[in-house]
């Protein structure tokens, strides 16, 4: 392979796919990293690019080009095939947009996502999550007249077939660690919005107690039910004192990394036991024809056999343990109070992001492309994922936007620090809404960086009389919510909505009339945990870049394409001091501007 060869690689998948825009940085970015991979050996590829460069049609390339090369290298030994992993559901969504406008069929690109996306076919319109087969083996499934058709289990065939198949982070994680799915051995990794891999990673791999404390309550509860059916039962009691002494655990405001330890190891037992009291009930039922009395607890019992497949996997929690007793500079147990609740919440957490990144995602890739408009510096991001120099090769695009149209306002309306937020907020929230006015026949969006200020904003409308008026603004609280905001948004019914919360920095594309205007109310700077503060020891640059990241990826999510324009609010006071002192893109900088 040479350079020529890869020149004649690019312009034959370029004519494959002619709907793809021909710009000089799509050849460009395709040759060097093609170049990178088969000319220097590079496995891993780091690309910084600006919002709307075209990452994702870049990523495409990349894809297509590999697999001509590869399965014309090894066209008897193997089937080239690519993962695009993505941040969010939102993410997923665009992509799904991507697949129609390009023309890609099911063998080409397919979307998978969590088994709670996916209604369940006999019990219409619960989702899959409270699904038919629930407890089930899966020689048992395989016989039900649903199987065949299943959405959840159409979407994972198509995605175990296609070429490319799409997934967010924290189902391709989970689904790789098991190598569950059928999902291995794919040559080509594609990290999409990379900056938030590590925090992905190591979050999903902290051990969270609360799961183990809601299923030890559920078993007391069923046992107590089944008390109150078949009478008094020595077993029974032994188990609910068994659970209530496990229980007590929560109670308490500091727990050790040893408490936590045997804690999971005596959950493990309390599941055999309540497995072998289970077991002796079914024969008892059995054998008096009383089996009826068990579908009274059918739900509690389908809820804790799927608790007990999610908590309990005695390898990798081995494995788990083993790690840490490694490291135990590395371990911290953060207990967290429950609210209106008398528990506690305590979560293991790995405070090494690197060894957490690659034990659980690097090991897994081949090649690995990672992209996103926020990295940073490339070097600092390499370290973050365990890569030594010789493995990767990084790029940094350059914008071609034109942002002259596109000013970003420092309003000063108050400064929301600690010590002023109280005496400021509602004075902020008033001005908020003053702009919104301004833009009256536009969408646009509103960062509120907390719940709580969005609930104060919610508030604040709640006194004013002008229905149309409030009526534009779209709030959510869950997931599904958002979505449905998102959705709204981009519909074409007439309505200049704007959406409204904490969450939007990421994956959320308003291009052209979706997003005219863009407001952020505070500097995002996250919540001081304790997790944080020992975080922040441990990578001192970690929380002013976390929050920078934050802002310019908000910028960002109004202009999408060289074309397109809006107009960025920044209405905390805080905000000039973090921008001049921070923020180092000359293309954001030379657009601050005072709100007059």
């Amino acid at each position: 392979m040479d350079s020529k060869q890869i020149i004649d690689v690019i312009k034959e998948a370029l004519d494959d796919h002619k709907d793809f825009r021909r710009t000089k940085t799509l050849v460009n970015t395709v040759y060097n990293i093609l170049c990178a991979i088969y000319l220097e050996d590079k496995k891993h590829i780091i690309l910084e690019a600006p919002t709307g460069t075209g990452k994702t049609v870049i990523a495409y390339m990349v894809n297509f080009c590999m697999q001509k090369i590869e399965e014309n290298k090894f066209k008897e030994e193997t089937s080239f095939k690519s993962y695009l992993l993505t941040s969010s559901k939102i993410l997923q969504d665009q992509i799904e947009a991507d697949k129609e406008k390009f023309n890609f069929n099911d063998n080409t690109l397919a979307i998978l996502k969590g088994t709670s996306n996916y209604a369940c076919l006999p019990i219409k319109p619960e989702s899959y999550k409270n699904r038919y087969c629930k407890g089930m083996s899966a020689d048992a499934i395989s016989l039900l007249s649903c199987y065949q058709n299943c959405p959840y289990l159409v979407a994972r065939s198509k995605a175990v077939s296609a070429q490319i198949a799409v997934m967010n982070y924290a189902y391709y994680l989970t689904t790789i660690q098991n190598s569950y799915g059928n999902f291995t051995g794919r040559r080509l990794t594609i990290s999409d919005e990379c900056h938030l891999l590590p925090t992905i990673v190591n979050d999903l791999f902290n051990f969270d107690l609360n799961g183990y404390r809601i299923c030890l309550s559920k078993i007391i509860d069923l046992l107590n039910g089944f008390k109150m059916s078949f009478g008094n039962s020595q077993s029974a009691n032994e188990l609910i004192q068994i659970c209530n002494n496990h229980l007590k655990l929560f109670l308490r405001s500091k727990i050790t990394f040893d408490d936590f330890k045997t804690f999971i190891y005596d959950f493990i037992e309390v599941s055999k036991k309540y497995n072998e009291f289970l077991s002796k009930l079914k024969e008892y039922c059995n054998s008096n024809n009383i089996l009826n009395h068990l579908n009274l607890f059918k739900k509690d019992m389908d809820y804790i056999y799927d608790s007990f497949e999610k908590l309990i996997n005695v390898d990798f929690i081995d494995n788990y343990i083993k790690s840490l007793l490694e490291r135990p500079e590395d371990i911290l147990v953060e207990s967290i109070k429950q609210d209106k609740s008398e528990f506690y919440n305590h979560i293991v957490r790995d405070l090494d992001e690197t060894n957490a990144v690659r034990r659980y995602f690097i090991k897994h890739v081949d090649i690995g492309i990672y992209m996103s408009a926020t990295i940073g510096n490339v070097d600092d991001y390499a370290v973050m994922l365990g890569l030594v120099e010789d493995e990767y090769k990084a790029y940094r695009l350059a914008s071609d936007f034109d942002f002259s149209k596109s000013p970003i306002y420092l309003v000063n309306s108050g400064y929301l620090d600690y010590r002023n937020f109280q005496d400021n907020i509602d004075n902020v929230i008033v001005d908020t809404l003053k702009i919104c006015k301004l833009h009256s026949n536009e969408k646009g969006i509103i960062h509120t960086a907390t719940f709580d200020i969005t609930e104060r904003l919610r508030n604040r409308l709640s006194l004013v009389k002008d229905k149309e008026f409030v009526e534009r603004f779209l709030f959510y609280s869950t997931p599904e919510e958002k979505n449905i905001a998102v959705e709204k948004i981009k519909s074409d019914d007439g309505k200049n909505y704007i959406i409204v919360g904490p969450s939007l920095y990421e994956g959320l594309s308003l291009e052209d009339g979706n997003g005219r205007f863009n407001i952020l109310i505070k500097v995002p700077y996250s919540s001081l945990t304790n997790y944080l503060r020992k975080k922040i020891e441990r990578y001192p640059n970690w929380y002013i870049n976390n929050t920078k990241e934050k802002i310019i990826q908000a910028i960002g999510r109004t202009n999408r394409h060289k074309d397109d324009w809006s107009k960025t609010y920044l209405m905390d006071s805080c905000f000039k001091k973090f921008m001049y002192n921070n923020i180092n893109n000359n293309i954001i900088l030379e657009r601050i501007q005072n709100f007059k």
